[in-house]
């Protein structure tokens, strides 16, 4: 059973989180400055347009979910009230242009199907080196010419007293996704859950 807590508790303690586990891992050095030079799928780019998108949207309301270790808050907010630059901040940080990674990253490109036999193109950028702490990210796109209707990252990190990783997804117009988990030498294992759509 989920136990619940005072609102905005968990909202607060899931972004310090999350700004934790970012903060973690490698650097990457400079990142790539201009669009010529980007051997990969921009994500701040990407989610800058999502950003603006979302904040012109009057109407919009995002019922925020927010689990840590079994503890559950949930709170809907207009579109006045929400930060989409922090909401979606740690999947643009997650972005793998730096000029340290230009041969890092494989890049595969396949198409699947779904359920009711539509084809969808999937371009993933699967890490080479295993010290890299976003591990993958893949993008599904109805139409190559547009941008994708699906974002998927796995990011890991690790070391003799700390690892950790996290899933995103976010789906274009719907909802975005953030799982955390992290274990401490001598500490108990934290999860956090982030499930967020409007």
């Amino acid at each position: 059973m989920i136990a619940t807590l005072k609102p905005l508790f968990l909202i607060m303690i899931s972004t310090i989180c999350i700004i934790s586990f970012s903060s973690c891992g490698d650097g990457g050095g400079a990142a790539v400055e201009t669009k010529e030079e980007r051997a990969y799928f921009s994500l701040v780019d990407f989610f800058d347009k999502e950003i603006k998108r979302l904040e012109g949207e009057d109407k919009e309301k995002l019922e925020k979910r927010v689990i840590l270790n079994g503890m559950e808050e949930i709170k809907t907010m207009t579109n006045e009230q929400i930060d989409w630059a922090t909401e979606l901040s740690v999947f643009k940080q997650a972005d793998i242009n730096r000029k340290a990674w230009l041969d890092k990253y494989e890049v595969i490109e396949q198409i699947e199907s779904t359920k009711t036999g539509e084809d969808i193109h999937v371009t993933e950028y699967k890490a080479l080196d295993p010290d890299l702490k976003t591990r993958f990210i893949k993008l599904y796109y109805k139409d190559k010419t547009q941008a994708p209707l699906l974002v998927e990252i796995r990011n890991e990190t690790k070391n003799m007293i700390y690892k950790g990783y996290e899933k995103l997804r976010y789906k274009r117009g719907e909802r975005y996704y953030i799982e955390n988990v992290q274990k401490v030498v001598m500490r108990n294992l934290d999860q956090m859950i982030i499930d967020g759509n409007w």
